[in-house]
């Protein structure tokens, strides 16, 4: 485009943004963030702002996610980049207390707010404040948990160790689980070496993902560990 005389526009620097964030590749990143600022100044559009705040959380940089937060013009997908960016990183604190930040604001999540939360507070260990804020997407913000967040919740049950505390969340939900939450069930239970359970899962997850070589070399570990 440069060669060929085309001004790129915020779309085109979005889609460079993006880019960036699925390899990831910081440098590449700041550089368009850097030319976009040359092009934009510092008070960014919100769409390019949300962009940035995403490929800076996908690559790890917290404290440029954050300087790029405070300095733009926010919207809800602001405030859920941000606590992405947080729940990925494993900072699942900072994830709770953007909630409350975005509360003060008078500004009301959504699922994705509360997904982000809870998946921090799996990433960091924090069990009862997942278990709190999965209770509370009911009872404080009116928000039905999806299988998302059930899945979520089943993960950090599983890394604690709480198989059959899992099993249970998974046999209850009000939504049927999909193989993702099974899987995530199957992990813990290799983990932690649990022989028995893990063998009733994956018989679940073998009949609903049949092809799925990954549950075969988790059944063959759990096996395996109790051997040695």
């Amino acid at each position: 485009m440069d060669l060929e005389g085309i001004k790129p526009d915020s779309v085109t620097f979005i889609g460079a943004v993006d880019a960036c964030a699925s390899l990831p590749c910081l440098t590449r990143g700041r550089n368009i963030h850097q030319r976009i600022e040359r092009v934009y100044g510092s008070q960014l559009d919100t769409n390019l702002g949300n962009a940035l705040v995403n490929m800076y959380g996908k690559c790890g940089n917290l404290v440029l996610a954050r300087e790029t937060f405070q300095s733009m013009r926010k919207d809800l997908v602001s405030w859920n980049a941000m606590i992405a960016a947080y729940a990925h990183n494993g900072h699942g604190s900072e994830t709770v207390e953007l909630l409350l930040e975005l509360s003060l604001e008078g500004i009301e999540p959504d699922h994705i707010t509360l997904l982000g939360v809870i998946f921090g507070c799996g990433n960091a260990g924090l069990l009862e404040d997942g278990l709190e804020y999965l209770t509370r997407m009911c009872d404080d913000y009116g928000l039905i948990p999806q299988m998302n967040h059930y899945g979520c919740m089943v993960d950090l049950l599983g890394k604690a160790g709480w198989l059959e505390q899992a099993k249970t969340l998974i046999d209850h939900m009000p939504v049927q689980a999909d193989a993702i939450a099974w899987q995530a069930l199957l992990g813990a239970c290799n983990t932690h070496g649990e022989v028995k359970l893990g063998s009733r899962v994956a018989t679940q997850v073998v009949e609903m993902v049949p092809r799925g070589t990954s549950t075969y070399v988790l059944l063959s570990n759990i096996y395996s560990s109790v051997r040695k």
